[in-house]
């Protein structure tokens, strides 16, 4: 939820149909390791009433910067339409990458105090299942899994890492299961959702697989986490608490070269990282040509 945004709050049926869509949305993707029709149909269905919510209760967004800004991104996408060659067939990906996050936020803001904490529990518990499912992936690969991995737009290789399968549990890769644990992580260590025991296991589970998702972006922000809320326990000085991380990262780096990356090595040596080279390059170029594509997010289709 933001904070300080003025809104009026959803009647109590409409904030159901939000819990709904959030519970909709995993199984809405799992659905292609069966039907890759039905699932894309599902996920489809679920956006559409995602922003039929936002449609039809925009007149209860009072703060000006939240309604500028899907304005904003309405005439994006419109402006999208009119550029040449603009590869319509990415223009869903791309509205569920950025516009729909955006009307998310946006009814975020209208669901009443008193309806927040079901909203709430209705993410952990889909994330908890998410996570959970990518546990069981780790240990029982089955026909249903391959089906869903079939069904991505990436191949089986690109879901690998040092010859070991990520997982993806029920979404579209591993990346996007380790930012949903990131999310549980964030509830068990910085809210009062759950009691202490329940956020115990809810951190557990959630740590386990963002492991098996092979992520070191998720693992790195979630030791941060971590970090961040022992030194907020113990009142340490951010400084202080960030100069001993780093220490204690240099220290690993030295006694476990192989098993923790080195950040000083990773610029020249890390084919994952100079590879994007040659695609920031070609964005610079991209954007640089037309800079109103730096606004609408038109980019050179490469991730």
């Amino acid at each position: 939820m933001l904070a300080g945004v003025m809104t009026i709050p959803l009647p109590r049926l409409t904030t159901w149909l939000i819990m709904l869509v959030i519970l909709m949305q995993p199984f809405a993707s799992g659905l292609r390791g069966i039907s890759v029709v039905g699932g894309q149909g599902l996920i489809l269905f679920s956006d559409v009433l995602l922003a039929a919510v936002l449609v039809g209760n925009v007149h209860r967004i009072r703060d000006r910067r939240l309604q500028g800004a899907l304005a904003l991104a309405a005439a994006c996408i419109v402006y999208t339409l009119t550029i040449p060659g603009f590869p319509l067939a990415g223009l869903i990906g791309g509205i569920r990458k950025s516009f729909l996050i955006l009307v998310a936020l946006a009814v975020g803001t209208m669901i009443s105090p008193n309806r927040r904490r079901d909203v709430n529990l209705t993410i952990i518990i889909t994330g908890l299942v998410v996570a959970l499912y990518a546990i069981k992936q780790h240990f029982f690969y089955d026909t249903f899994d391959a089906n869903l991995l079939a069904a991505q737009t990436s191949d089986m290789y690109t879901n690998m890492f040092n010859g070991e399968r990520r997982v993806f549990s029920l979404l579209s890769s591993g990346f996007h299961v380790g930012l949903l644990c990131l999310v549980l992580v964030a509830y068990s260590l910085f809210t009062k959702t759950l009691g202490r025991y329940p956020a115990v296991i809810l951190f557990a589970v959630a740590m386990v697989a963002m492991y098996f998702t092979f992520t070191r972006t998720c693992l790195i922000i979630a030791v941060v986490m971590v970090a961040y809320r022992i030194c907020r326990a113990l009142r340490v000085p951010v400084v202080i608490a960030a100069s001993t991380v780093v220490v204690l990262y240099a220290l690993f780096v030295i006694v476990a070269p192989n098993q923790v990356p080195n950040p000083f090595t990773a610029v020249s040596d890390d084919t994952r990282f100079t590879g994007r080279s040659v695609s920031y390059t070609a964005a610079a170029e991209s954007w640089g040509a037309a800079p109103l594509r730096l606004v609408t997010g038109f980019g050179i289709g490469s991730a």
